[in-house]
């Protein structure tokens, strides 16, 4: 029955995008695994999902019979590249994009390049930093300036004067202590293990510098730290997702020159995707990869750690006159002998079993 309801469900399904030819048929699993949810929460288990397991590799079969593998393949945002990070950070004052224009004077903005500076050293998803719609209201286990811890000369503070901000340096920075998230929402996986931002002199990027300023102009009374959201247009209020893509659409084609049409190729995750790759190229452990951007399991780390094509090529290069010397058990030769011993020794072989039945034809006689 739960087979036949996805092939139903499926013949009556619109594909995401006007460009796909048909729905994919995976999409009509996952109705029925929502069909098994709710009958879950009123505690009716449903039968087994093998049969519509295989229904669902038979259709994939199908389609990629009919259309090819191309729209089958799902796709992932693309990674920030060096010039494109730096682009985004150097977005001229005054460059604006529809009704939006980017001025530094102003706590928005303030905001802003602190939150992508964040993303682009510890990698949070776009929810973790700002709330669905203008409308949505602030729960509790979300960022808030109580979420930093600064280090300064050596001590940790719950909030800094903005003397000691301004007067970061070496060895400073601020400890960012995360809330709950999709793949953690009890906070009992990586709330107890905060990310470091480093205080970087000079004038390269630097989240723990932009926090710092973002600090200073927010002035939030230490009272007030705890139940004010981080990241917002004001202090006191969060980020919408809409108001962080308009700013990213305006920083990625005013400073980093990307086309308007290639602006689907980009989004808020790719922050994250690109402290992924990054860190991969740098030869980080997967472990320690999987550490500083949360993932509890290996499938997001094979997704979203990608292989430079520099990296590829290298390690290609790398095999043109290296010597391979592998083996196989089962493939082993049953004498390491050359052809003619190998010779020699089935003619000895053959005279001694001759000599042996002549031997027992004479002792049975």
């Amino acid at each position: 029955m739960l087979a036949m309801a996805m092939i139903r469900m499926y013949a009556l399904m619109h594909p995401r995008r006007k460009s796909d030819p048909a729905a994919d048929p995976r999409s009509a699993r996952k109705k029925i695994e929502a069909v098994r949810r709710v009958h879950w929460t009123r505690g009716i288990t449903m039968a087994s999902m093998a049969l519509v397991s295989l229904a669902v590799k038979g259709m994939c079969r199908e389609y990629i019979e009919l259309y090819g593998v191309d729209t089958l393949v799902p796709e992932r945002k693309l990674a920030f590249s060096d010039s494109v990070l730096k682009g985004i950070f150097a977005t001229p004052n005054g460059a604006g994009r529809g009704p939006l224009v980017m001025d530094r004077s102003q706590y928005y903005w303030v905001a802003v390049e602190a939150c992508f500076a964040t993303l682009a050293e510890e990698g949070s998803r776009k929810d973790e930093v700002s709330k669905a719609t203008a409308s949505t209201e602030f729960k509790k286990g979300r960022l808030t300036f109580g979420s930093l811890r600064w280090r300064y000369r050596g001590r940790e503070y719950r909030h800094l004067s903005k003397a000691q901000l301004r007067t970061l340096g070496p060895g400073d920075g601020v400890l960012l202590k995360h809330g709950v998230m999709k793949n953690d929402p009890f906070g009992s996986h990586f709330a107890a293990t905060p990310s470091f931002l480093a205080f970087r002199a000079g004038n390269g990027r630097c989240a723990c510098r932009l926090l710092a300023e973002m600090e200073i102009q927010a002035g939030v009374h230490p009272e007030q730290r705890d139940v004010t959201p981080l990241f917002g247009p004001r202090a006191g209020d969060e980020f919408s997702h809409a108001q962080l893509d308009a700013a990213l659409d305006l920083m990625l084609t005013a400073g980093a020159g990307v086309p308007e049409s290639d602006l689907e190729n980009y989004s808020v995750h790719s922050f994250r995707i690109y402290v992924a790759c990054a860190l991969l190229a740098a030869k980080a452990p997967r472990w320690l990869i999987k550490r500083m951007l949360r993932w509890r399991g290996d499938e997001s780390l094979e997704i979203y750690a990608r292989v430079n094509d520099s990296d590829w090529a290298e390690w290609i290069g790398k095999t043109i006159d290296v010597e391979v010397q592998s083996s196989m058990a089962a493939r082993f030769s049953d004498m390491d002998f050359s052809p003619e011993v190998r010779k020699r020794f089935t003619e000895v072989a053959a005279s001694m079993l001759n000599l042996n039945a002549s031997t027992a034809r004479a002792s049975a006689s």
